[in-house]
């Protein structure tokens, strides 16, 4: 079996140091590593070239690691296995072993991905707050899914082709990976979680910054694709425990600004609410106060508390804008809200 590893890297810096290190550890070496520079400005080819590899360059861009992610897999049409790795992520030694072990053993399977681990380079509370998060929703979740994650996730090469590849319409890091896991599952791809499968994420990411990528990088586009889609899978971030956790974060934002009003009946709604959404964040909840004691359990609880409601208003928001003639119907309509 033949694998290829593709990293697209945009002003990766250091951290594409970090990454091209750690695939050069792996127990099981790829066939082929192909980075591709969606026009860096800060000698990110330089640092491929001194790992020993050959890297494309793309020229006036940058188009967003959806184009650098297939001009890639172009590189690598001889490989079985396409691995996908993100620049700003370090995968372990056995990542690559176990890729190729799920594949081999299990011939079913079209496309697996993994998860951050537990242990994120930067140590800063939004950066601890995405990345438990993240861990929590993807060790936690069922192993059968219809998304895809391209931060350490791997596909059939003969699938990826034949599905198209990303969507390069995606001119910046978003939903690329998604988009293309729809698209799969959609053309009866088998796509599976991999716990096992688990890296370290090696960015710093700024409270701005998380926010400003979560609500228009990530929750719009998300909406608007669920929208089209009509239907909304019960799986990681959507699964039935979530949306019940994104009720109770509404209801306890209601009912605290209802205080003034009703202080009574809106604060007994409001410890209702509080509680339940404490009671289905448990489990992430218990990860933070483990990580960082209770400022941290407190702090990025706030986050999370926060998370939900941009979630849900970015859904509202894509249902509202959407073009009255991609609506199918009024049914279609009660539907999805019925989902949410």
């Amino acid at each position: 079996m033949k694998i290829a590893v593709i990293v697209p890297v945009y002003n990766g810096g250091e951290l594409l140091n970090t990454c091209l290190k750690s695939i050069a550890r792996s127990s099981r070496r790829p066939d082929q590593v192909i980075v591709v520079d969606d026009s860096s400005t800060d000698g990110s080819e330089s640092v491929a070239n001194e790992h020993g590899i050959d890297c494309i360059v793309l020229q006036n861009g940058p188009y967003g690691p959806a184009r650098a992610r297939n001009r890639g897999a172009a590189e690598a049409e001889d490989a079985d296995i396409l691995v996908f790795v993100d620049a700003d992520v370090a995968i372990q030694e056995s990542t690559i072993e176990r890729i190729e072990q799920h594949f081999m053993q299990n011939p079913y399977i079209d496309a697996l991905f993994g998860s951050y681990d537990r242990h994120p380079q930067a140590g800063n509370i939004a950066s601890l707050y995405k990345n438990l998060e993240h861990h929590h929703v993807h060790q936690t979740s069922g192993r059968e899914a219809s998304t895809f994650w391209a931060g350490c996730g791997a596909v059939r090469n003969a699938v990826f082709r034949s599905v198209g590849g990303f969507d390069e319409t995606y001119g910046q890091p978003s939903i690329e990976d998604i988009e293309l896991g729809s698209r799969m599952k959609n053309q009866g791809y088998r796509i599976v979680l991999c716990p096992d499968l688990q890296v370290k994420h090696l960015k710093y990411l700024t409270l701005g910054e998380l926010i400003r990528t979560d609500i228009f990088c990530r929750a719009i586009p998300w909406s608007r694709l669920l929208i089209r889609q009509g239907r909304l899978p019960n799986e990681l971030n959507l699964s039935t425990k979530r949306r019940l956790a994104a009720v109770a974060a509404v209801a306890l934002a209601i009912s605290s600004l209802m205080l003034w009003w009703d202080p009574a009946k809106a604060g007994v709604v409001a410890l209702i609410a509080g509680a339940a959404f404490v009671g289905l964040n448990a489990g992430l909840l218990n990860i933070f106060r483990r990580r960082g004691g209770f400022k941290l359990c407190l702090a990025a609880g706030t986050l999370h508390l926060f998370y939900n409601l941009y979630s849900v208003a970015a859904f509202a928001w894509a249902i509202c804008e959407e073009p009255a003639r991609s609506w199918k119907s009024k049914r279609f309509q009660r539907k999805v809200l019925r989902r949410v």
